[in-house]
């Protein structure tokens, strides 16, 4: 009578174990389940695919510019409305260099999504030995300290050397007249590197200047820039000649030192705009050079306007708010945008070469009532219902 409970104790445990055996196997395949699902969506870009720690980032300028403000300044309020600041972003057009804008960053950004590495802002100011310089410095911080998770490149020299630096490291270039034409991409659909991407907004300048003609018609129109490979390519110069030819109009050019410092700059710009005042110009398309003062804007553009020559900007409407007659309202802000939402698509870790490079400005107008009167130029009204910035 006493063996018989005895003898059912191990059949009692073994049932026990085999229950617990099958539940155990259960929630492995219920894992293993789970866990191809979550990989399945992430290979089909349903889910975003989460950086284990924040991006850590570095800036590069070229040199300081005034579209390269604007571009920071749409970049960082883009930044805000996805959370990835803890601070309002400042006016616009308080900070005046794009140092100050970084430091600004490297407070306010929000270090669990972004860090903005407080010594990581460098600009070479236009200079090539301190270009060189300064890309051999981060190349070692790059490959020997590897504190670095993406190169945000301003400019085209910039975006030169930070594109040739290290494939390892993810690179996004901004601020660039032609990427294409600098040799950074080979296409606006393809940047040729997984780890680069460049914003390209195809045939920007060629459309600018063939509205131009259409609103003024000119058959002479003198441009000043450097004549070196960094110089043309910072004005898009391939892009300026296929427009003379594709629309009929010479080009009148003046080739000079424009960057170098503003006082130097202006005195050259000044030159150039006197030489085709007595070339008798019929408009003349003011080019990038170094960031001048509002001063020193007014004083290169008084020849021209006195000579009744209309003058169209290629990079700001701060140009005709100093003077100039036309140009389309600032892209850069519209660009810092653009750069702000590849920067955060990084972040979720996906590749910069799978990125849309393809930009597109707004084609709005700014316009300097002022000049335009002192010119003579009354504009119509289908120019005028295309203004966006009037200037007096």
């Amino acid at each position: 009578m006493q063996s018989h409970p005895t003898a059912r104790r191990p059949k009692r445990r073994q049932h026990c174990q085999t229950v617990e055996n099958r539940r155990h196997a259960e929630d492995l395949m219920k894992h293993a389940f789970y866990g191809l699902m979550i990989t399945l969506l992430l290979v089909l870009g349903v889910l975003p695919a989460q950086a284990q720690t924040p991006l850590r980032v570095i800036c590069v300028e070229s040199g300081p510019l005034e579209y390269n403000l604007r571009l920071l300044d749409g970049m960082i309020q883009e930044l805000y409305r996805h959370d990835c600041l803890i601070s309002f972003p400042p006016p616009r057009g308080q900070i005046p260099r794009s140092k100050a804008f970084w430091t600004w960053c490297t407070q306010n950004v929000n270090k669990q999504r972004l860090v903005f590495l407080p010594d990581g802002f460098y600009s070479f100011g236009w200079d090539e030995s301190k270009r060189r310089m300064l890309r051999h410095e981060i190349r070692k911080r790059v490959l020997i300290n590897r504190d670095v998770d993406l190169i945000l490149a301003i400019g085209t020299p910039a975006g030169l050397d930070m594109a040739a630096l290290s494939p390892h490291v993810p690179v996004m270039v901004v601020g660039v007249t032609n990427a294409i034409e600098a040799g950074i991409v080979p296409s606006v659909l393809d940047s040729g590197q997984d780890n680069l991407v460049a914003i390209v907004e195809p045939k920007r300048y060629y459309q600018q200047l063939k509205y131009f003609q259409q609103i003024l018609p000119f058959k002479r129109l003198g441009i000043s820039y450097e004549d070196s490979p960094a110089g043309k390519s910072m004005i898009s110069l391939a892009e300026i000649e296929e427009a003379a030819a594709d629309l009929g109009f010479e080009l009148v050019r003046c080739t000079s030192d424009l960057y170098n410092n503003s006082e130097v700059v202006t005195e050259h710009l000044s030159a150039c705009h006197r030489q085709f005042v007595k070339e008798q110009v019929d408009a003349v398309y003011l080019t990038y050079s170094t960031k001048l003062s509002s001063r020193q804007k007014q004083q290169i553009l008084t020849p021209l306007i006195q000579a009744g020559i209309p003058t169209f900007s290629q990079s700001l409407s701060d140009d005709v708010k100093n003077g100039a007659l036309l140009s389309f309202v600032d892209s850069g802000f519209a660009e810092g945008l653009f750069a702000a939402e590849i920067l955060l698509n990084i972040a979720t870790g996906k590749s910069p070469r799978s990125l849309s490079q393809h930009f597109q400005s707004p084609k709005l107008l700014a316009i300097n009532l002022r000049t335009a009167t002192l010119l003579g130029w009354d504009p119509p009204l289908e120019v005028l219902l295309s203004i966006d910035e009037f200037f007096q």
